[in-house]
């Protein structure tokens, strides 16, 4: 019985990270956990009445944002939801040159930013 070849390893842990991965387990954005009220708006934002929601929680033409039932429960006791960006949750726009990271540069990268999804 022979080992399994390296680039066979990485291979697979690269395909269980993309099948477990937010993208892959995402069912809807919860606009309200995206959302952010910036004291300076920069040019890259989307502001929506004032704040800064994930866009693809938010249906613009009929003004109404998806919020999910955990955001909707901390809410209603009058509570900021833990992963809200409001709590230092956001880091900003991943740069497309951290977006095709190999899987030990993602690894390194979690380093530095342990909050962010780098597919």
């Amino acid at each position: 019985m022979n080992a399994p070849l390296q680039r066979t390893i990485d291979g697979l842990v690269d395909r269980f990270i993309k099948a477990t991965g937010n993208d892959a387990l995402k069912m809807a954005v919860c606009a309200h956990r995206e959302r952010l009220k910036p004291h300076k708006v920069h040019r890259a934002h989307t502001l929506f009445n004032g704040m800064l929601l994930d866009p693809n929680g938010v249906d613009t033409p009929a003004q109404k944002a998806m919020v999910c039932d955990e955001c909707t429960t901390t809410l209603k006791r009058d509570k900021l939801p833990s992963y809200a960006l409001a709590n230092a949750m956001w880091i900003g726009h991943v740069p497309d040159q951290l977006k095709c990271l190999s899987l030990p540069e993602r690894i390194l990268i979690a380093r530095y930013f342990p909050v962010a999804y780098i597919d």
